[in-house]
């Protein structure tokens, strides 16, 4: 039977669940320092100073981005005082392990990551590094 209209309930739906709020994730909650970020933007593209690869190298395109390099846990982002500068072209082909780091395994992708955040500690006007208080204490 087709109907005009649509029926209409006399008394609303009773919920039957709870609604649980939601907690901050800690991705929210983590310290940023977007100082350091903002700094690092404006530093040209790591890869052009220190490339992974000398025989894959491939142009700069793009704006430089603060690519968050540092060591970290699954589907967590690492520190932001971890950051290098990449353009969008490299830090690309870094997530996806195509040019410039096609080649490299994960112990030499980490041996240019240390050199990396080496390079970019050294820069002259590079802010301070964070002391890590874990290592320190220990």
């Amino acid at each position: 039977m087709k109907r005009s209209a649509p029926l209409r309930r006399s008394s609303p739906l009773r919920r039957r669940a709870r609604v649980r709020t939601r907690r901050p994730s800690s991705y929210r909650r983590r310290e940023r320092d977007f100082e350091f970020m903002a700094w690092v933007r404006r530093q040209p593209c790591i890869v052009r100073t220190l490339p992974p690869d000398p025989n894959r190298l491939t142009p700069c395109g793009g704006r430089v981005e603060a690519d968050h390099f540092g060591s970290r846990g699954l589907s967590r982002k690492g520190h932001d005082r971890t950051c290098v500068p990449m353009c969008t072209q490299h830090h690309r082909e870094r997530s996806d392990h195509h040019g410039a780091f096609f080649k490299l395994n994960q112990l030499q992708l980490r041996e240019w990551r240390g050199r990396a955040l080496e390079l970019v500690a050294s820069w002259p006007g590079a802010p301070a590094p964070l002391v890590d208080t874990e290592a320190a204490n220990a």
